[in-house]
């Protein structure tokens, strides 16, 4: 082992422990990474930097801007509004809908889409129901990833196996050759997290709705019995209103919006007044006003006058965009057929969605921008050129070859069981495509060698299940900042959902693809 794949090895687990202690910003410790490679030499400035130009980082942040494109234009409000309408205010039901939501839509479009799409759709529903978000992020992110295991398309690693065995010589896989395998997997996924996952997830547990927080307009309404669309405005003590008569400040012409009634302090709180026209403005007194919800927003901003004390918990409901909702449902299917038949790569097709939602206004450039977790983008970017580290060191190479020593000629169901865990190991510090490109060739190799079908072996499971950790796909990382979760959150979850995913795979996958060869 040379001085630099051993520096790669500490460098990997140092950052390990970083992440696992949670004391440190899983981005600064990516960007840790990235220094300690390019001062070390192991990777020149450009090698240890090009993660931030990579496809993978563009790709994530057009996806968020797509899953904000979805949200201010109601899509994600009405899938919401579906599966509670189907799951109630029961969070069993609630948590099988969005699992199997995700896989399905995840079978025929990027994983990663599907986690950006699905995460304001969560959020929403946590707050419709009241249960907490994390036991639902995480959950969706895993079925998101098993996805990966249903359809050919499903995921990168999959067509990689594929063009092996086709240069193997053998038949590639068909579009749903190894979905068994995958509908198996999602099966026990669901189980576990109703029974196990779930209760390992932080947060406390909630049974009932109600999550909004403040009054509703029917709330406001019968206490103060003056209307709808309404918004209580304060009058500070520096205000340049104070002293104006309704009149004169002009509310209505400029603003568009009605005063209904204002309270004064009195000695005993504060009191309506009955007749306010011609009344002159006290500082904290507090103005009851309706108006269309883009008026009523607009006076939030106007802090110089008045202070908005209040505001119905609609207000929280409204979709900007609603009426572009046909459009970005347009521009959502066209990104999925453009995917699903090769006719562009995935990355210029979510750039080309992203993109035709500005222009459509859809939503504003600005939205765009807000939409897109940075720390996200770094985590990823920071930590790719690991796997060029490995590669370049003979890291990679000194792992695979260990592991095959050590096995030898073993049984084929033994070799299934190497691959599955070589497979997964290795998912932990590179990407799922760059483990599945360095042992598909191997599994080729070990069926050739134990004279068995190579196509058990061809299946890489492993390669989509990628629960343990946080850092090792986009489709985990994405829900880390929005469920607040800790490292060591994945890895309790993830790592007993790994050994029944194993257990499934090894169970379905010898029947569905026999290693007899006749």
């Amino acid at each position: 082992m040379s001085g630099d794949s051993t520096f790669v090895f500490i460098l990997i687990a140092v950052a390990a422990v970083l992440m696992a202690s949670n004391r440190v910003q899983f981005d600064i410790v990516a960007l840790l990474v990235v220094l300690a490679l390019m001062l070390s030499g192991v990777l020149t400035a450009g090698e240890a930097l090009a993660g931030f130009g990579s496809s993978v980082v563009i790709l994530v942040a057009a996806l968020l801007v797509v899953g904000e494109m979805l949200d201010r234009t109601g899509v994600a409000r009405a899938v919401g509004d579906w599966i509670l309408k189907k799951g109630g205010t029961h969070e069993t039901r609630l948590l099988i809908f969005i699992m199997v939501g995700a896989a399905i839509l995840g079978s025929v479009m990027s994983s990663t889409a599907v986690v950006a799409i699905f995460i304001p759709i969560a959020l929403r529903i946590a707050a419709e129901t009241n249960f907490n978000v994390s036991r639902m992020l995480i959950p969706m992110s895993y079925a998101a990833l098993i996805s990966g295991m249903l359809t050919l398309i499903a995921t990168t690693p999959n067509i990689v196996v594929h063009e092996e065995l086709k240069a193997a010589g053998y038949d590639g896989f068909g579009f749903f050759t190894f979905a068994p395998v995958g509908v198996a997997v999602l099966a026990v996924a669901i189980v576990y997290v109703l029974l196990v996952g779930r209760q390992l997830l932080p947060g406390e547990v909630h049974t009932t709705s109600g999550g909004k927080s403040g009054r509703s307009l029917l709330e406001l309404w019968k206490n103060f019995d003056i209307g709808e669309n309404i918004d209580r405005l304060g009058i500070p003590a520096d205000s340049p209103l104070t002293g104006k008569t309704i009149a004169e400040i002009r509310l209505e012409t400029q603003y568009q919006v009605r005063i209904l009634g204002i309270l004064r302090r009195a000695p005993r709180g504060k009191e309506a007044l009955a007749d306010f026209k011609d009344v002159s403005l006290h500082a904290s007194d507090s103005l009851f006003v309706v108006g269309p919800w883009s008026r009523i927003q607009q006076l939030q901003s106007h802090t110089h006058d008045f202070v908005v004390l209040e505001v119905p918990t609609e207000h929280a409901e409204i979709v900007p965009s609603y009426r572009q909702m046909p459009i970005a449902l347009a521009i959502l299917v066209a990104m999925v057929l453009l995917t699903m038949f090769n006719v562009v790569p995935l990355v210029t097709a979510v750039l080309m969605a992203a993109l035709a939602a500005v222009f459509t206004r859809c939503l504003t450039m600005e939205d765009a921008y807000r939409s897109i977790h940075w720390s996200s983008l770094v985590l990823v970017a920071g930590m790719l050129p690991l796997a060029d580290a490995l590669d370049k060191t003979g890291g990679t190479r000194l792992i695979v070859d260990a592991l095959m020593a050590a096995v030898g000629d073993a049984s084929p169901y033994v070799m299934l069981s190497v691959i599955f865990f070589l497979t997964a190991g290795l998912g932990m510090v590179l990407s799922n495509t760059a483990s599945a490109v360095l042992v598909a060739p191997i599994a080729m190799y070990t069926a050739s060698a134990l004279d068995v079908s190579p196509y058990p072996f061809a299946v890489l499971i492993a390669a989509s299940a990628a629960y343990s950790t946080p850092v090792s796909t986009p489709v985990v990382t994405l829900v880390v900042d929005p469920g607040r979760y800790k490292f060591l959150d994945f890895v309790k979850v993830g790592m007993p959902l790994l050994f029944l995913t194993y257990l499934a795979t090894l169970v379905v996958a010898p029947l569905v693809f026999p290693f007899n060869m006749s």
